[in-house]
């Protein structure tokens, strides 16, 4: 048996492999797309400086904190799929967190009060994230989701939410509803 360290998998048997779940989606941010397969995002496209020093702003593009992955687009993603061309040999930083848990850890007060009301989400919610994406894709109209999703296919309600591409939630003050960076 062969470890995951040692596994090798060619772009195209990665892609048909995808593609068995839906559609592969390119990221809004044609900079980080694969030059050959724009349906692949290369993370980690120049993070490092001149200087040789790691840019934290392109290493942590997008994943400040917590994030949803497409929250962006219309249809939100099914799955997000990775594959580890190099890896650390301790530690690491992605985590995975169930939206389900948090929908269930909500006070029934909260839970009431978000019960119908969708967020603007965009790709340009975070002005540093802004900075990081083409000139031509910055200009990103809203998408609205629920923020209390109840998943298609299991019927489970859990929270949908990105805190770097929401930029509010309908029928809120914004006080209440607005970024706290804001």
């Amino acid at each position: 048996m062969s470890s995951c360290a040692e596994q090798e998998l060619e772009i195209e048997d990665f892609l048909r492999y995808s593609r068995r779940f839906g559609v592969v989606v390119p990221h809004p941010s044609k900079s980080t797309r694969h030059p050959e397969h724009p349906e692949i995002t290369v993370l980690g496209v120049n993070k490092f400086g001149a200087d040789g020093q790691l840019d934290m702003a392109i290493y942590r593009r997008g994943a400040e904190g917590w994030h949803t992955d497409g929250a962006y687009d219309e249809e939100p993603f099914k799955a997000t799929q990775l594959y580890a061309v190099a890896m650390p040999s301790r530690g690491g930083d992605t985590f995975f967190a169930s939206m389900y848990a948090a929908y269930e850890a909500l006070p029934p007060r909260i839970r009431t009060r978000l019960d119908g009301r969708k967020g603007a989400f965009t790709t340009a919610a975070a002005g540093k994230a802004t900075a990081l994406l083409n000139e031509e894709d910055r200009d990103w109209t809203p998408v609205f989701h629920p923020i209390i999703r109840t998943h298609p296919e299991t019927g489970r309600k859990g929270l949908y939410f990105d805190p770097g591409k929401i930029l509010r939630i309908e029928g809120l003050e914004e006080a209440e509803s607005g970024r706290a960076d804001r």
